[in-house]
């Protein structure tokens, strides 16, 4: 974390004096909130100042000074819903923090009745985006290595003479992929269509694990800070800094070269990458699968500007490493609009 312009690092584990901790900071504004010394924790069990400074900036990302927050609506009552406690004018307020049920309140919500409309459409391009994008290309060149937010850039060629430079990370350890050279007459597909078809790129070894990397790809980029420590085989791994397009790179090869590249304890397969860094590589992996299950279906976003990133697999030829391209759907000149819906009469 950066406090006033210096670098406190060692997070960890949440705990209770964290917390607490973090609550005088934001209440005892010019006095509790200095986390370089730790200031008003004499009597809290082993503050830990990088895990303040997160939970308070976090607060302040979700909720900027001067805004409001609004509690989450609830039926059930799992909502923490603060009430105030004033022991008298001296002592210190409390603020309970205990979920409407837990008051014993019964929280009921009345049965509405459905007006008599269609369900409303929700409109996205990223359909009419997938259908539109092109099943060969007559010319691909990949750049050199420069892990600069992504691994590097390809350039592509359509048969219709549209040229596009964008960036790409490599989908297969073990099978080469050589950078200046034309590749002439590759494939290209939708994501989607790679894990309904694992033929159409065979060395995606695991094509289901990218429904991890799409996620990976629209929620983690370079920069992000890594949390640790992380728990991998029953070793911990610590050190976490901010992540690396080396340690995203190392994440989809763990991903799809099962058995191969994901042991985090060694580093296997990062040779080729630039000081990659365990604990992130394991954080990154840990976030992907708490997001989206081994097995299940991630679905890109909804976009009316094409702001999200559709992946596309590019297949050089039947021996070379596959590419999966990272970028937005704006990215590809593609004009992503939504038809204008037509309210209904109700």
């Amino acid at each position: 974390q950066i406090w006033e312009g210096n670098k406190i690092e060692g997070c960890t584990a949440i705990s209770s004096s964290d917390i607490q901790a973090t609550f005088w900071a934001l209440v005892n504004i010019g006095k509790c909130d200095n986390f370089l010394d730790l200031e008003c924790t004499e009597s809290l069990h082993s503050p830990n100042a990088c895990n303040i400074a997160y939970i308070y900036s976090q607060a302040f990302k979700a909720v900027p000074d001067g805004s409001t927050y609004v509690i989450p609506s609830t039926c059930n009552g799992e909502v923490v819903y603060p009430v105030i406690v004033v022991p008298n004018a001296y002592a210190q307020p409390l603020v309970i923090s205990a979920t409407i049920a837990e008051w014993k309140y019964d929280c009921k919500c009345p049965t509405p009745v459905p007006a008599p409309t269609k369900a409303p459409t929700i409109y996205s391009c990223t359909d009419e985006f997938a259908a539109g994008v092109p099943d060969i290309l007559e010319t691909i060149i990949l750049s050199n290595p420069t892990m600069e937010k992504t691994y590097t850039d390809i350039t592509m060629i359509t048969f219709d003479g549209s040229e596009y430079l964008l960036p790409v990370w490599c989908m297969n350890y073990f099978a080469e992929m050589h950078a200046q050279v034309a590749y002439n007459e590759s494939t290209i597909y939708p994501w989607t269509q790679v894990i309904a078809n694992p033929k159409l790129a065979g060395q995606i070894k695991s094509p289901a694990r990218l429904n991890q990397v799409a996620w990976i790809l629209n929620n983690i980029e370079e920069g992000d800070l890594a949390i640790g420590p992380q728990i991998w085989e029953g070793n911990k791994i610590e050190g976490c800094t901010a992540i690396s397009a080396s340690d995203i790179q190392a994440t989809f090869w763990a991903l799809v070269n099962i058995g191969k590249c994901d042991n985090f304890l060694n580093l296997e397969c990062t040779e080729s990458l630039y000081s990659p860094n365990a604990c992130n590589i394991a954080y990154i992996y840990s976030q992907a699968f708490k997001a989206v299950s081994d097995g299940s279906t991630y679905v890109v976003p909804g976009t009316c500007n094409g702001d999200v990133i559709y992946p596309v697999i590019v297949v050089p030829n039947a021996y070379s490493q596959p590419l999966i391209i990272s970028a937005t759907i704006a990215e590809w000149k593609y004009d992503c609009k939504c038809p204008t819906p037509v309210p209904a009469p109700t």
